[in-house]
């Protein structure tokens, strides 16, 4: 069962305000009237309501080579405004639509070799965090969220709700994206004004993007680079008083027959309610969730690893605001840069669970109260392998990070991880990470967190039926701090990390203890006489 209460008709986003790319740019977004029809999203251009919005067509090529000549593919884009959403209508042309690359393709498996367009969306207007949604020529999508701090996509949350349609044409294709205000996060009465980018990639002998704003390579990172649009003060009015609530109710029965005549059935009723009384709150509840239905984790060799795998998360209730939350993915040496301090597999079965976040102008928050009931994996890391211990035991999990803005280019965030495993028993992870751009092309961040364990757990590594004992109190500390470097002609990272051997989080993914570590990676930016290759030498240092 869901229920969903849609806000009244927002109207026109973009209602006499201007998008600029250094001159005024003629991309506008439409209102429909309030008794106009819904659009049918089947990916055809064909409604009533497209004729009145007017396309933009400014493209311009950024790889391999920029100019503003975009040849023989043009591509068109038309934003109108439904009640509750943004709908996006795209047209590409193509002179070759044969060579159209369109595999069908499972979700968040749209890679570079496909045609694809992707729109890129930050409501908050800080440049640090943008949802993107890209489709393919084939209609399959790929959703999720770009970070700036290191430039990467996470396409792990997968609750954008966003109804996407294809349809192809003798020369290109087109695409509908309709893209529900409910899932956009911004805050209340918003200072800065919402980034908007439209990409377009075409795969061919040589591998090409088109892009609606001047993509730069000397640029940190994408975000500051969307085109940006003001709203105006009666329509920031019906934002700010925007609301929504999903309710969703399912019931699982399960009979096992151990073959001998014995049927064993169980039953279970579950809850998943989120919230979000105005612009800058959601909240979200679940209650006896059954995630039997999640898409299955990826497989991942683990024949010859010694230390533990990380799984991607795939259960919303933990993936909304994975940003605040600072929780992301280990980079290319497997470093868990963000995951020391909360990492939501760490919790394998939860009875019942409450979150809280805030979306403010200068300040983001979340806070999180559970009840797991047991059933999986606690790790205790050491240097050459991570020690695992099979646990059916409960515990109670709480965790909150506040994030303060200092100024335009710097934040500093707290943090605190709580596991009690009953009797007083637990861990406890307490500590700060922040980040500052020293200028255009410089960034620094870390995280400094401090520990505290009273648990005792086996030398044989069995514990499955046995409680966790209480042992004596340990403390720990983790440090971690990295310099990125983006230029046109050098671009390099360099971390530092100190994990001591005593550091223990079961909120958290920590893999590895008693280490230090320094890694050096850098890249040199070789433009060769032929502007259509550009090589790129890239040599890692770790030790």
């Amino acid at each position: 069962m869901t229920l969903v209460i849609k806000p009244a008709l927002l109207g026109l986003l973009i209602l006499g305000c201007t998008l600029t790319w250094g001159q005024p740019l003629p991309l506008s977004l439409t209102a429909m009237p309030k008794d106009a029809p819904t659009l049918r999203i089947d990916g055809v251009l064909d409604d009533a309501a497209w004729l009145d919005a007017k396309p933009f067509t400014q493209f311009r090529r950024f790889r391999p080579d920029t100019q503003l000549d975009v040849g023989p593919y043009r591509t068109e884009v038309r934003v109108l405004m439904e009640p509750g959403a943004l709908v996006f209508g795209i047209r590409t042309w193509d002179q070759s639509p044969q060579d159209i690359r369109a595999p069908l393709a499972r979700r968040d498996q749209i890679f570079p070799d496909q045609d694809a367009v992707t729109v890129w969306l930050d409501p908050s207007g800080r440049a640090e965090i943008a949802q993107y949604v890209r489709v393919n020529a084939a209609g399959s999508i790929s959703d999720g969220i770009y970070r700036a701090m290191d430039g990467s996509e996470d396409a792990t949350p997968d609750y954008f709700d966003v109804e996407v349609a294809t349809h192809r044409l003798r020369d290109g294709y087109s695409v509908e994206i309709r893209w529900p205000l409910s899932v956009l996060r911004y805050p209340l009465d918003g200072k800065l004004p919402w980034g908007l980018m439209v990409t377009r990639r075409v795969p061919r002998e040589v591998s090409m993007a088109f892009a609606s704003a001047p993509v730069e390579r000397t640029h940190p990172h994408l975000l500051t680079q969307l085109q940006r649009f003001d709203i105006d003060a009666a329509l920031r009015e019906q934002l700010n008083g925007a609301q929504h609530i999903s309710l969703r109710a399912e019931g699982t029965v399960r009979a096992l027959d151990d073959g001998l005549g014995t049927l064993d059935s169980t039953a279970n009723l579950g809850l998943e309610l989120q919230w979000r009384p105005r612009a800058d709150w959601v909240v979200d509840a679940v209650l006896r969730p059954d995630f039997s239905q999640v898409e299955l984790d990826e497989p991942q060799l683990a024949g010859n690893t010694r230390f533990a795998l990380f799984q991607t998360e795939k259960r919303n209730f933990f993936l909304e605001s994975s940003d605040v939350v600072g929780q992301v993915q280990p980079d290319n040496w497997g470093v868990s840069r963000g995951l020391l301090a909360f990492y939501s597999r760490a919790i394998t079965d939860p009875r019942w669970g409450v979150r809280a976040t805030f979306r403010g102008n200068d300040a983001e928050g979340t806070a999180l109260a559970l009840r797991d009931a047991g059933g999986g994996m606690v790790l205790r890391p050491n240097a050459f392998s991570t020690a695992s211990f099979a646990v059916d035991q409960p515990s109670n999990v709480l965790f909150a990070r506040h994030r303060s803005q200092l100024g335009e280019k710097a934040s500093v965030a707290g943090i605190v991880s709580l596991r009690e495993w009953g009797r007083g028993i637990g861990t406890q992870v307490a500590g700060m990470d922040g980040q500052v751009a020293l200028d255009d092309v410089n960034q620094v961040r870390g995280h400094v967190l401090l520990s505290n364990d009273s648990t005792a757990l086996p030398a044989s590594g069995g514990l499955m039926g046995q409680p966790i004992a209480q042992g004596a109190n340990r403390a720990g500390q983790a440090a971690w701090l990295s310099w990125r470097h983006r230029a046109e002609d050098w671009q390099w990272s360099a971390h530092l990390e100190h994990i001591s051997p005593r550091f223990v989080n079961d909120n958290g993914f920590v893999p590895q203890s008693g280490i230090q570590r320094s890694t050096l990676d850098f890249t040199r930016v070789v433009q060769s006489e032929n502007k259509a290759i550009a090589a790129w030498v890239s040599a890692p240092i770790e030790y």
